[in-house]
């Protein structure tokens, strides 16, 4: 029997990669394989609720403090849900993890101090597969505006947006010792995407 799989889905907001995560979790069930969705920040714990909080404009923290929030997060989330659930076999698709948190903070915290930020959870589980669907700024932004019903959030601007796929290349190159990303290009349609990224993987549930 093969290990479960522990596989991250990263991007920009708008980027698409929910939706991408959502169709190989409907694909993984109709094919019989145990998955389970899980998303950063966390809702499980207090430290994912309160970045849930400053990332919607309901709390207001620095850019360092908001780094490690989404550390401490991520640390209780491995240890109490990722890891349980791939003990018992069921493969884990995560929406966000540690290069999120090396992108969206570099602005605010330099990249090395938030690589030691997060090193408990490097080293006790990094993904076996990480996509990265690009997709260009002001696209993403068009699709936000397109959905939103409230003010934007945090980081929902073009320019935030592109600063922040920098910094995720920036992270892309010095973390690439750790695990290889797959560049996936977003600006096509939603199936297209998802072909590209079975395509990818499809040899690891045979």
């Amino acid at each position: 029997m093969k290990p479960a799989r522990f596989i991250v889905f990263e991007g920009l907001d708008g980027s698409g990669k929910s939706t991408q995560l959502n169709m190989l979790r409907e694909h993984m069930q109709n094919l019989q394989i145990p998955v389970a969705a899980a998303f950063e920040p966390s809702d499980s714990n207090a430290a994912g609720r309160l970045a849930r909080d400053v990332i919607k404009r309901k709390e207001i923290l620095s850019g360092e403090a908001l780094a490690l929030v989404f550390a401490a997060d991520r640390a209780e989330h491995l240890q109490t849900e990722i890891i349980p659930l791939l003990d018992r076999g069921i493969n884990v698709l995560c929406d966000r993890y540690v290069y999120s948190n090396l992108a969206y903070q570099n602005g605010d915290v330099p990249l090395n101090l938030l690589i030691e930020y997060n090193r408990a959870s490097i080293e006790k589980r990094m993904p076996d597969a990480v996509f990265f669907i690009d997709t260009p700024p002001s696209v993403c932004v068009s699709r936000m505006e397109a959905g939103r019903d409230g003010q934007p959030e945090l980081f929902e601007t073009a320019e935030k947006l592109a600063s922040v796929r920098n910094c995720y290349i920036k992270a892309f190159e010095e973390t690439g010792n750790y695990i290889k990303v797959t560049m996936i290009d977003g600006y096509r349609p939603k199936e297209k995407v998802f072909s590209d990224v079975w395509k990818k993987i499809n040899c690891l549930f045979k």
